[in-house]
């Protein structure tokens, strides 16, 4: 799938629930960066992000605890390898 593709299929609208979500976002960063300094705009969509992912861990843990439902958490990083490519070294 090329990138023409997915963006002409966002533009006319071919699934609207994508291109809904798309372009609802990118009205709320324009709103967003409208009315706030760069710095507070971005403080204010972390924060945000970090409620989002606050609200996810308080569901699993919930759902976990008294439902006895376990989920998998797209937060772990169990399975990740992480290979160490170069070294920082600092020279004080």
């Amino acid at each position: 799938m090329s990138f023409f593709f997915v963006v002409q299929s966002l533009i006319y609208w071919k699934n609207p629930i994508q291109s809904g979500v798309v372009f609802g976002v990118l009205l709320s960063v324009i709103i967003t960066f409208m009315f706030l300094s760069s710095l507070a705009a971005v403080s204010f969509w972390l924060l945000a992000f970090l409620v989002v992912v606050g609200l996810y861990k308080l569901y699993n843990y919930v759902m976990t605890t008294f439902v006895g439902r376990v989920q998998d958490d797209i937060f772990e990083y169990e399975n990740l390898t992480i290979r160490k490519t170069f070294e920082l070294v600092v020279f004080v």
